[in-house]
């Protein structure tokens, strides 16, 4: 199953958050008009964190 990283901003609350989700949550919140998609990575079997806590894709 694919995931994804996405940031992103809640109109309603005027809240930003980060969270890990399934393409179905990914579809529902792009047909959303409360929730703006800052940015969407696909995690991928190579991909990971670093040491900040940031997600990365090394096809390496």
């Amino acid at each position: 199953m694919s995931l994804y990283s996405v940031v992103v901003y809640n109109k309603r609350t005027q809240q930003q958050d980060h969270f890990v989700i399934i393409p179905q949550q990914l579809i529902q919140w792009q047909n959303s008009d409360d929730i703006e998609l800052i940015e969407i990575n696909a995690i991928t079997p190579w991909s990971g964190e670093n040491e900040d806590g940031e997600y990365y894709d090394d096809p390496e």
